[in-house]
């Protein structure tokens, strides 16, 4: 009789056991609430827990409960290079290398909230070989691999901004 009711229990508490698992919340992120455009192209998690999102729109920094968008600036002092992003990374001091389609690479520098802008200058061999960017790969802590849409690839020496043509 006892065993009869320690199974019958068992059986009847597995449910909850069972049930007890992780609980997963799904929150639709879109324009309505915030992003800047809904066609996404780059979702990174920084060192910091902020999540970034690449649109054809912009770039966007999402804190779990508020966006902080950047888009390039009419004037393009102190702003990203283009909008339309691409790929994402980040470097051991925390900075955010961004991609971009139409003007190569952005670095985010968050202590200071500020950006520079590597890109393609026709005539200049020292600069980018192309403005689109398809990914971006750290192969040391100084070393930044840069993959364009055209099979090409340069390597951006990110302490002394000299490039490599590959």
């Amino acid at each position: 009789m006892l065993k009869r009711i320690s199974i019958i229990l068992l059986l009847l508490f597995s449910g909850f056991i069972l049930h007890a698992g992780d609980y997963l919340r799904f929150v639709e992120l879109n324009a309505k609430n915030g992003l800047s455009q809904n066609t996404v192209n780059v979702v990174f998690k920084d060192h910091l827990g902020f999540v970034w999102i690449g649109t054809n729109d912009g770039l966007n920094r999402y804190d779990g409960k508020n966006f902080k968008v950047f888009k390039k600036s009419h004037s393009g002092k102190n702003s990203i290079g283009a909008n339309q992003i691409t790929c994402l990374t980040e470097d051991t001091a925390g900075n955010l290398w961004i991609g971009t389609w139409q003007f190569g690479v952005s670095v985010y520098f968050p202590q200071a909230d500020s950006f520079f802008v590597y890109h393609h200058q026709r005539g200049n061999k020292m600069s980018l070989q192309d403005n689109a960017v398809a990914g971006l790969y750290f192969y040391t802590p100084s070393l930044l691999l840069i993959g364009y849409s055209n099979g090409s690839v340069d390597v951006l020496n990110i302490r002394t901004h000299a490039v490599s043509h590959l």
